[in-house]
C-alpha cells in the first residue's frame, strides 16, 4: 500500500513546469536567505550565509541588503551577523491568528493543559515534517520538552507525527518514507520502516498515538486526530509530560482527555461523526 507511485507524481511536476514561467529568479534568491535561518542556526555571517545558498558573496551581501530595508533581515552592530528581524515574527503572527484550527481550538487546548498540568500542542504536516503552530505549557513543563512554536519534527518519529502520518494519503505517505532518513533520537525511535507501518496502521485502528520515549528520553506522549472529514485529518493534538507520572490508570485517563479534545474541536471544524460511513 504503501509503495511509491510514479504516476501520482506527474501531475505536480507538471504543474511545477506550467508554473515556472512566472518564477523570479531573484526573489527565489531572497526566500533562500529566508528560509536559511532556523531555531539550529539563527544567525550568520556574511560568509557562512553565502556557502549555505551557493551564492556568491556580492551576491549575498546584495540579497542581504534588499531584506535588511525591508525590515525582514537585521545585523547585529557588534557582531555583523545576519537574524531574522521582527517583522518576520509580525508576518508568522498573522499566519496563526488566521488559522481557523488556532481560532476554534485553542480554549480547548488551553482546558487540556490546564486539566492535565502538563504541556499541550497542536502540530500540522509541512512538507516532509511537523510543523507544530501552537502550545500551551501546563504547571508541570519540562525543559527535556524542545518542541515550540515554529519547531520542526520528523514524521517518523513522536505521537503527533504518528497520527498525522498515519492518515495521510498513501501515495503521500509513501514518497515521504521513501526519503525518510529515519534519524533515531532515543533508543526508543522506530527506525525500521515495517515496524513503523505496523505501528501506523495500530495508531489509525486505536484512534490515538503514544510516544514512550521517543523523541526525548524521560518523555511521554499522547497525539489524537482533529478532523474535518472522515478522510481528512488536518492536524493533531498531542499532550506531553514526564514518562515518571504517569501510571497505568493515569496514562488510560490522559488518552481520554487527549481524544476528548481532538473530538471536540473536530465537530467545531464541522466533522461530524455520525454522518461518516
Amino acid at each position: 500500500m504503501l509503495d511509491p507511485n510514479r504516476s501520482t507524481l506527474r501531475p505536480t511536476r507538471a504543474l511545477a513546469r506550467d508554473n515556472s514561467r512566472y518564477l523570479t529568479g531573484s526573489v527565489q534568491k531572497a526566500l533562500g536567505i529566508l528560509k536559511a535561518f532556523s531555531f539550529e542556526k539563527p544567525e550568520y555571517s556574511l560568509v557562512e550565509l553565502a556557502h549555505h545558498t551557493g551564492f556568491n558573496v556580492s551576491t549575498t551581501h546584495r540579497l542581504l541588503a534588499t531584506l535588511q530595508s525591508e525590515d525582514l533581515i537585521e545585523r547585529d552592530p557588534n557582531s555583523g551577523r545576519y537574524r531574522l528581524a521582527i517583522k518576520m515574527f509580525e508576518l508568522g503572527s498573522v499566519v496563526l491568528h488566521g488559522m481557523e484550527l488556532n481560532i476554534v481550538g485553542t480554549p480547548i487546548l488551553a482546558r487540556l493543559a490546564t486539566e492535565t498540568e502538563d504541556t499541550a500542542y497542536f502540530s500540522v504536516v509541512a512538507g516532509d515534517e511537523v510543523l507544530c503552530v501552537s502550545r500551551v505549557e501546563g504547571v508541570r513543563h519540562s525543559r527535556s520538552q524542545f518542541l515550540s512554536v515554529g519547531r520542526h519534527l520528523p514524521l517518523h518519529a513522536g505521537a503527533a507525527s504518528k497520527i498525522l502520518l498515519a492518515h495521510l494519503p498513501p501515495e503521500r505517505a509513501a514518497i515521504i518514507l521513501a526519503r525518510c532518513p529515519f534519524m533515531r533520537y532515543t533508543e526508543n525511535t522506530i527506525t525500521d520502516l515495517g515496524k513503523l507501518i505496523e505501528e501506523l496502521a495500530r495508531v489509525r485502528s486505536q484512534g490515538y498515538a503514544l510516544s514512550l520515549e521517543e523523541i526525548t528520553s524521560g518523555i511521554v506522549a499522547i497525539a489524537a486526530p482533529i478532523r474535518r472529514g472522515p478522510n481528512n485529518v488536518i492536524a493533531a493534538i498531542s499532550l506531553s509530560g514526564a514518562r515518571e507520572r504517569y501510571s497505568p490508570d493515569l496514562l488510560a485517563a490522559a488518552i481520554g482527555k487527549v481524544r476528548d479534545a481532538a473530538s471536540q474541536i473536530s465537530f467545531r471544524m464541522g466533522y461530524v461523526p455520525t454522518l461518516a460511513t
